[in-house]
C-alpha cells in the first residue's frame, strides 16, 4: 500500500444504568456537528508535528499538536494515495488542539481522540462526544488509548478507565477506574506512560515506577496483578516510556535502556540493550514491526518480528523532542541481535515519537516536524511522506506582509529561551504555499524571531532576542534578507556580516553600522523609510531608507530605566514609544527624528500609562478633521487627541482625564455593543486596517473592532465566532484575499474584512445571489464578477432598474470589490416583489447585466 500527499511538499444492565445515571449527574453529552461560516473565517494550525495515526477502512487520521488531520484513502487497492480532507480542531468542537493519541473503534466508526490536558473528544458522524474529568477519566492528561475488541482503555497520569460500548448503545460505557488503591498497589504507578495488550490477553502499563501487568479478564481481582520493578527485573528505578507487545516478545523502554522478555511474562528470559552492547542515544518510544522483505532476488525473504526504537528526548515545557546522533532510529532482530542505527539527519530530518501499527503490513511513522511518513513492512525501507501545507508553529506572536503582499508570521517572545508551541523560525504564506525558514534550513541566527519589519525595499527584517550560554546554538541580532537579490545581512553591535552559501556568515565589517547591542526589542520602519533597531537596555539605532547610519535614539534617563522599548509608532506629527514596565508611554512630541540634543519628550498625565506594558499604537483622523491616537495597554484602551485624554472602558463608553481624574464623556446607549463584550480583560494588541477601522485584541476575550464613522463596538469571541483562543497575540492584514490575520498562541485564524487591492482584470461573468431574493430572509443579494467574485480594477457602477427600465438605485462597490443590494430604492423604501434588472459598467466602459427575483415575505 502506497501513501501520498497531494501537498509538495456486553457487560451488564448495572453498567449500563450506572453509567446512564453518570451521565445525568456530570453533563457528558454529545455536540451536534458544527457548521461554521467558512467562506469568512479560516483557521491555521501547524500540523506536522505528529504524535500518532489510525487508518479506517477509507480513511487515515493522524494526530498533531494543530488537531486531527484526516486523509482520503483514494482506492483499496495494494497501491493506495491518500489525499488531505480536513484538519479538525477546537473550532470544530475538539477540547484541545494537542491531540496525543488516537484509537478507532471499529463497531461505532467513533474516533477516540486523547488531549495533552483537556480528556478526550471521540470525532462521531453525528457530532463531537466529550469525557474528561467529570464524566470517567482519572484524570484529564491523556498518556495513551487502546482498543481491544469493544472495550476501551485510557492511560492517564493519575490511572486507567476502561470503556465498553453496548450493542445499541451510542455512547461508551464507564466499567472501572484503575489506581494503586482500588488495586492494592497491583498498579505501581498512578502515572501510566503508555499500554498495550498482548495476543495472550494481558494488559501491560508502563508507568513512571515500572510495569504492571495484568490478564484483561482479571483487572477487578487484585492478586491477578503483578509488577516488573527494579528490584525483581532488570528494569531500572525510573519510568518506563512506552511499551509493545509483539507476537513472541514484549518490549519496554526507560530513556537508557531497552528491555525485551518472551510472551510468557513469568518466563524470566530477558534480555537489555544499553548503550554498552549496541543502543546509540536516549530512546524515546519502541514497536515490534513484523518484517517480510527480499533482499536480493531469489534467495529467501528476510522474516520476522523486529524491534525498533526511536532515539530522542522529550520535553514537555516547550514541547521538542532532540536527539544528538545521525541515526533516528534502530532494530534489534529476532534472534536478539544488537541494536543497529537507521536513519541520517535527512531521514528521519526530525525525531520519530511514534511508529503505529496500521494493518496490512504498513506501519506510521509519526514524526515530531516532518510529517507521517508511511512503510510498507515487505518492501525493506521504502518510506513515503504525507507532509502538510502549513504553518511552522503554533503562537503567532508577529504578522507582517511585505510589498509582495506575501505574509510572514514569527512566534518568538521577549526572552531567551525556548516557548512551548512558538520560537521555531519564520513562516512565510505565498500564494496558497507555506515555507518555514529556520536556523537549520536557513541563514537565521535565531528561531526566536521576537520582531518583524518589513522595509521601504522589501527587505524583511528579523530580530532575536539574546540566547548566549543556552543550547540551541542561536545568535541575537537583526538580520535582513532581500528576496529581491536572496541576500542575506546581520546587523551586529560590531557592524555587518554578509551571508555566504559556501562559507556562511562573514566576520563582522567595522566600517558598517553597528547596532546598539544584539538583544533585539523591536524593529520598526516609519512614514520616511528610517528603521529603528530597538536594543533592549540600550536604546535604538536610526537607519535611513538607504541603510545609511542617522544616529542612536535613548528615552530620556528620567523616563526610562531599562530603554525596553517594544512598541514604536510614527503618527506623521509625533513618535510614541511603548515600553514593558519601563514608565509606560513615551512621546517624542515633533516630527523630526528622535536623535538631536532638542527635548521634545512628553510623558503623559495618566498614571496608568506610566506604569504599563505598551501593546501598540495607531492613528486615524476622526470626521472632524482631528487626530486621534489610540493606545493599546496591559492597563486600557486609551486615545488621545493632541489635547486630552480618554479612556474606553466596559460599563461606561468613554472617560475623559480631568484634573488627575477621570471623569464621565460619553455613555452607552441602551442595549449598545461593548467594549469586549462588556467584559473585563486586558488589552493586548492594536491595528488599523485600510478602511479605517480599529482592531483591539484583549487577554481572554478576544477582539473588538471599533468603527469610527458609527463609533460603535464589534465584539468577536470564541463563543460566536470560530476562533482557535479568545488571547489575541498580534493582528495583520492580506491585501489580496481582504483577509484580517488574527495572531493567537494556538494558530492563525482569519476574517474577511475588505479587498484593498484588486487583482482581477476583467468583467467576466456576473452573478447574482442569493437569486431568488428574499430580502426579509437573506438581508442582501450579493452582486459578484465570477470566477474571483471580485470586480476588476478601477471604478465599477451596479445599477439597479425595475421591469418598467426605472432606475431604483446606483450601488456603490463595497469593501469585498462587489455590490450588496438590501432591496431598498435610493429612498431608503422597500421595493415590491418583482423582478429587477442589474447592469455593471466597468472603468472601460464594459458591461454586464443580469436579472433578479426579489419576493417580499419568507
Amino acid at each position: 500500500m502506497i501513501f501520498k500527499s497531494n501537498f509538495d511538499h456486553g457487560k451488564t444492565l448495572h453498567a449500563l444504568t450506572k453509567y446512564i445515571l453518570m451521565l445525568v449527574m456530570t453533563g457528558l453529552f454529545i455536540l451536534p456537528a458544527v457548521t461554521l461560516p467558512a467562506k469568512m473565517w479560516e483557521t491555521f494550525t501547524n500540523t506536522n508535528h505528529v504524535t500518532d495515526a489510525v487508518m479506517t477502512q477509507d480513511k487515515i487520521y493522524t494526530a498533531t499538536w494543530g488537531g486531527v488531520v484526516e486523509y482520503r484513502l483514494l482506492n483499496s487497492t495494494v497501491s493506495a494515495e491518500a489525499e488531505y480532507v480536513r484538519t479538525i480542531t477546537s473550532v470544530d468542537g475538539l477540547v484541545s488542539n494537542d491531540v496525543r493519541t488516537l484509537a478507532y473503534e471499529e463497531s461505532t466508526g467513533d474516533l477516540w481522540a486523547g488531549t495533552f490536558n483537556n480528556g478526550i473528544s471521540i470525532i462521531k458522524t453525528s457530532g463531537m462526544q466529550t469525557l474528561d474529568a467529570t464524566s470517567g477519566l482519572p484524570s484529564n492528561k491523556i498518556r495513551r488509548i487502546i482498543v481491544d475488541q469493544s472495550y476501551i482503555y485510557v492511560a492517564t497520569d493519575l490511572g486507567i478507565s476502561q470503556f465498553y460500548y453496548l450493542p445499541g448503545v451510542f455512547f461508551p460505557l464507564l466499567l472501572h477506574q484503575y489506581n494503586i488503591a482500588n488495586t492494592q498497589g497491583g498498579l505501581v504507578s498512578n502515572d501510566v506512560r503508555d499500554i498495550t495488550v498482548s495476543d495472550s490477553g494481558y494488559l501491560y502499563c508502563a508507568t513512571a515506577s515500572g510495569v504492571s501487568f495484568v490478564h484483561k479478564d482479571s483487572l477487578d481481582i487484585d492478586t491477578a496483578w503483578h509488577q516488573w520493578v527494579a528490584g525483581n527485573s532488570p528494569l531500572p528505578n525510573a519510568p518506563i516510556l512506552s511499551i509493545s507487545a509483539g507476537t513472541d516478545f514484549i518490549a519496554m523502554n526507560s530513556l537508557t535502556s531497552v528491555h525485551r522478555i518472551g510472551s510468557d511474562p513469568f518466563a524470566s528470559d530477558w534480555q537489555t540493550w544499553t548503550r554498552a552492547n549496541g543502543l546509540q542515544d536516549s530512546v524515546f518510544t519502541v514497536k515490534f514491526i513484523y518484517q517480510e522483505y527480499h533482499v536480493f532476488p531469489g534467495q529467501p525473504p528476510i522474516t520476522g518480528e523486529y524491534l525498533f526504537c526511536s532515539y530522542g528526548v522529550w520535553n514537555e515545557d516547550n514541547m521538542t523532542l532532540t536527539r544528538k546522533i545521525p541515526n533516528g532510529w534502530g532494530s534489534a532482530g529476532p534472534t536478539g541481535d544488537i541494536f543497529t542505527g537507521i536513519g541520517s539527519y535527512d531521514w528521519p530530518p526530525t525525531c520519530i515519537y511514534r511508529f503505529c501499527d496500521l494493518g496490512d503490513n504498513i506501519t506510521a511513522i509519526a514524526t515530531w516536524g516532518s510529517g507521517v511518513s508511511f512503510w510498507d513492512n515487505s518492501t525493506q525501507y521504502d518510506f513515503l511522506p504525507l507532509f502538510n501545507n502549513c504553518i511552522g508553529f503554533q503562537t503567532i506572536s508577529e504578522i507582517k506582509t511585505d510589498a509582495n503582499h506575501n505574509i510572514w508570521l514569527g512566534g518568538g517572545w521577549l526572552g531567551p529561551s525556548m516557548t512551548k508551541k512558538g520560537t521555531r523560525g519564520v513562516s512565510k504564506w505565498s500564494n496558497g504555499t507555506w515555507n518555514t525558514y529556520t536556523t537549520k534550513n536557513s541563514p537565521l541566527t535565531s528561531d526566536n524571531i521576537s520582531s518583524l519589519a518589513v522595509d521601504w525595499n522589501n527587505k524583511k527584517w528579523f530580530g532575536s532576542w539574546d540566547a548566549s550560554g543556552l543550547p540551541y546554538n542561536w545568535q541575537s541580532g537583526a538580520v535582513a534578507y532581500g528576496d529581491t537579490d536572496e541576500a542575506w545581512q546581520w546587523y551586529t553591535r560590531d557592524g555587518i556580516r554578509a551571508w555566504n552559501d559556501s562559507t556562511g556568515w562573514s566576520a563582522a565589517d567595522p566600517t558598517t553600522p553597528k547596532i546598539y547591542n544584539n538583544t533585539i526589542a523591536e524593529i520598526y520602519v516609519d512614514q520616511a523609510g528610517n528603521i529603528f533597531v530597538s536594543s533592549s537596555g540600550a536604546g535604538m539605532t536610526v537607519l535611513d531608507k538607504d541603510y545609511n547610519f542617522l544616529g542612536y535614539a535613548h528615552l530620556p534617563a528620567s523616563f526610562s530605566q531599562f530603554q525596553l522599548t517594544i512598541s514604536i509608532h510614527h503618527s506623521g506629527s509625533r513618535y510614541f514609544f511603548g515600553t514593558r514596565n519601563d514608565r509606560g508611554l513615551i512621546i517624542w512630541d515633533s516630527d523630526t527624528l528622535p536623535i538631536s540634543t532638542e527635548n521634545h519628550w512628553i510623558v503623559p498625565p495618566v498614571s496608568e500609562l506610566n506604569s504599563c506594558v505598551v501593546h501598540g499604537v495607531v492613528t486615524i483622523v476622526n470626521a472632524f478633521q482631528e487626530e486621534e491616537n489610540w493606545i493599546a495597554t496591559s492597563l486600557g484602551l486609551f486615545m488621545w487627541d493632541g489635547t486630552n485624554w480618554y479612556k474606553y472602558d466596559t460599563d461606561i463608553k468613554r472617560r475623559r482625564y480631568s484634573n488627575g481624574l477621570w471623569v464621565n464623556d460619553t455613555l452607552y446607549y441602551v442595549d449598545e455593543e461593548r467594549l469586549f463584550g462588556s467584559v473585563r480583560t486586558t488589552p493586548t494588541s492594536i491595528y488599523l486596517d485600510p478602511f479605517g477601522r480599529i482592531w483591539i485584541g484583549s487577554l481572554e476575550n478576544g477582539f473588538t473592532m471599533y468603527d469610527p464613522v458609527s463609533e460603535h463596538f464589534t465584539n468577536y469571541f470564541m463563543a460566536n465566532s470560530p476562533l482557535l483562543s479568545n488571547y489575541i497575540t498580534c493582528f495583520g492584514y492580506d491585501p489580496i484575499r481582504g483577509k484580517l490575520l488574527i495572531g493567537t498562541p494556538d494558530g492563525l485564524n482569519t476574517l474577511d474584512i475588505g479587498i484593498e487591492i484588486k487583482t482581477e482584470e476583467k468583467l467576466r461573468t456576473v452573478k447574482a445571489f442569493p437569486n431568488p431574493f428574499f430580502p426579509d430572509r437573506d438581508g442582501i443579494v450579493r452582486i459578484v464578477n465570477l470566477p474571483s467574485q471580485s470586480m476588476p480594477k478601477g471604478s465599477n457602477v451596479c445599477k439597479i432598474y425595475n421591469s418598467a427600465g426605472e432606475l431604483v438605485i446606483e450601488l456603490k462597490e463595497n469593501y469585498f470589490a462587489r455590490f450588496d443590494w438590501n432591496g431598498r430604492n435610493k429612498n431608503n423604501k422597500k421595493c415590491s416583489s418583482g423582478i429587477y434588472f442589474f447592469v455593471v459598467t466597468d472603468a472601460n466602459g464594459k458591461t454586464e447585466r443580469g436579472k433578479i427575483a426579489l419576493i417580499r415575505g419568507n
